[in-house]
């Protein structure tokens, strides 16, 4: 069998007797270069726009005005960074620190042969300088940064940044700094080995980060002299450990193919390379395992997400390796015990007695100003301890803390009172958020509420759930019905577009809800006789009500089910896609349903979202 029919079998689902999924359609153009017309947003989406132009040179499709503009779009955006990223890289190197660029941006500076091909998200640095500790040498980057009109995220040294503080800090960045205009992130690493607690011990990723270094060639970027690794290396460090050890969980993308070919072929190295280095690095296990699913010389490529169990068995293929992710996860969780213990038994009494008014009807918001005057600064243990023992005290009162936004943040100054911190509470727009000498506290222990910026949460009071089977006798048999039939929408939503675009999916959600439907002639009688339809604003509370019980279901998923559940009803509404930025600078986007110009579906508090797009049925 040729490669060309080998990868078309292996890259889609056909071979499965059914039609070929969204990840399937990709990978099959990146195994074999084959494309329809419908598969233009799909390349687009992916990235692959610049490289779909190129393979699919003399045909209609590569001028589709769609693939062009993208193009365009990626090469202009690469430039843009480039004139940013050089600048910061000759302030890093004139701070004293060597630097190795590796991953995206090194990719498509200096190993593609058109950079728009290779699309990144950030940009990785490995740096070091020999005989300066990291925290001093994050602190010189830092201000190197900032000088050089970067807002630097955190850094090394300063510890509020700790996930579990108590825990050695283990990870693998150094410093992290954002553009304010670009939103593009510079990560300067220390090691080159991705993981937690319980991955890769820290002698063995200090001797693959060494190894490194020690094979990588000298390169330059737009005059600044910097160091980059060797193909081999580039591939077995920069792609197969990142994918295989990280938070990645084994789930593959679709410039892995085209990263590991285009090393390969600039490097001339094969496989038996590769299992020569990775024995050397004590990657070979990881290299078989990687390979199986991403391999060029064989067109492989399979993109789909692995289940829990299947990531499961490939970290068994890799063990003792990489220690697998649910091991870790346990592991991590039993080392954080005694925090949340110690966190646990100071806030469980403020919890217990803010629950208690909360349920006897009583208002309970936070004490606003200074929480504890005179009290001691919160270092990054004493506050994590205060989220997550506030987290762990609602949890054992059955209380979600995201869920009950005002409740929360009501426990979570009696909490630092408690410990005596001097934090400040600050309400303003409806928000409320916790500050120490002008800096905003980390919230993230207590995960993240509807209607949030960053670490600002939204002052929204909530009243008690009453009993699961209280609530189902609430809502009757008509209630019942309408969020049955809102969970088979949402479920179809779901499917359709993890299989097509939205644009495909919404047509096929809506045509189907029109059939579904009655006439005009009795739509009428049928709503005010059978109870048929249902308000708008309760067809979105029951899609939203549905949606917890599908995974992934989000916003679009639920504002394309909700919008097809009011065409059955023959009732107009539009969806509407928007984006806001955060205060850190970040972009998040939403959808939402509105009815006559009021929001039935989606409201999180949108006076901050820029409209983009509409669509109307």
């Amino acid at each position: 069998m040729s490669r060309m029919a080998s990868a078309s079998v292996t890259a889609t689902a056909l071979r499965r007797g059914r039609t070929a999924r969204r990840e399937d359609r990709v990978a099959r153009f990146v195994t074999t270069g084959a494309a329809a017309a419908e598969d233009v947003e799909l390349l687009v989406d992916a990235g692959l726009a610049s490289v779909a132009r190129r393979r699919l040179a003399g045909t209609d499709l590569a001028e589709d005005p769609r693939l062009v503009r993208a193009a365009v779009a990626g090469r202009a955006r690469h430039a843009a960074v480039r004139a940013q990223v050089v600048p910061l890289l000759r302030a890093w190197s004139e701070a004293g620190a060597e630097l190795l660029l590796f991953k995206g941006f090194y990719l498509a500076e200096l190993v593609y042969e058109e950079p728009a091909d290779r699309p990144y998200s950030d940009v990785d640095v490995l740096v070091r300088a020999p005989g300066a500790p990291d925290e001093e040498l994050a602190e010189r980057l830092a201000q190197a940064a900032e000088a050089c009109g970067w807002k630097v995220a955190w850094h090394v040294g300063a510890a509020r940044y700790l996930d579990r503080p108590g825990l050695e800090f283990e990870r693998h960045e150094l410093l992290r700094v954002e553009h304010p205009r670009l939103r593009i992130v510079v990560d300067a690493h220390r090691q080159l080995v991705h993981g937690g607690v319980a991955v890769v011990g820290q002698r063995k990723k200090r001797r693959i980060t060494e190894a490194v270094w020690e094979a990588s060639r000298e390169a330059e970027v737009g005059g600044v002299p910097v160091r980059v690794p060797s193909f081999v290396d580039s591939a077995l460090v920069g792609l197969v450990t990142s994918r295989s050890w990280s938070d990645d969980a084994h789930e593959l993308r679709p410039h892995d193919y085209l990263d590991l070919e285009a090393l390969m072929r600039a490097g001339g190295f094969g496989r038996p390379e590769l299992e020569r280095r990775a024995a050397e690095l004590g990657a070979g296990a990881t290299l078989r395992t990687f390979l199986r699913r991403c391999d060029p010389a064989r067109g492989v490529l399979d993109l789909g997400a692995p289940t829990p169990l299947g990531a499961f068995l490939l970290d068994l293929a890799a063990f003792p390796e990489r220690v697998p992710h649910a091991l870790e996860r346990l592991f991590e969780l039993a080392r954080g015990l005694p925090a949340d213990v110690a966190g646990l038994r100071v806030a469980l009494p403020a919890v217990w007695r803010l629950v208690r008014e909360w349920r006897s009807g009583r208002p309970v918001e936070p004490r606003r100003g200074d929480i504890a005057p005179g009290g001691a600064p919160p270092d990054a243990r004493s506050w994590w301890l205060v989220t997550i023992g506030v987290r762990r005290a609602l949890q054992l009162h059955g209380i979600r803390s995201e869920e009950h936004p005002a409740l929360t943040l009501a426990a979570v100054a009696e909490a630092a009172r408690a410990r005596r911190l001097a934090v400040t509470a600050v309400a303003d727009d409806g928000l409320c958020w916790f500050e120490h000498g002008g800096e905003v506290l980390m919230l993230k222990a207590l995960g993240e509420p509807a209607g949030a910026r960053g670490h600002r949460w939204p002052l929204r009071a909530t009243s008690p759930r009453p009993p699961a089977l209280v609530r189902l006798l609430r809502l009757g048999p008509r209630g019942l019905a309408l969020r049955l039939e809102a969970l088979a929408y949402v479920r179809r939503a779901r499917r359709l577009l993890a299989e097509k675009t939205f644009l495909n999916a919404r047509e096929e959600m809506t045509s189907g809800a029109r059939r579904a439907g009655p006439g005009p002639a009795r739509a009428e009688s049928l709503r005010r006789a059978l109870s048929w339809t249902a308000r708008p604003e309760e067809v979105g509370r029951a899609v939203e009500a549905a949606a917890r019980f599908v995974p992934g279901a989000l916003c679009v998923a639920q504002s394309l089910a909700t919008q097809a559940m009011l065409v059955r009803r023959g009732v107009p509404s539009r969806v509407h896609f928007g984006f806001r930025r955060l205060p850190d600078g970040q972009v998040t986007g939403h959808a939402w349903v509105e009815v006559d110009g009021a929001v039935v579906a989606g409201d999180v508090g949108l006076d901050d979202f820029t409209r983009t797009a509409v669509f109307d049925a």
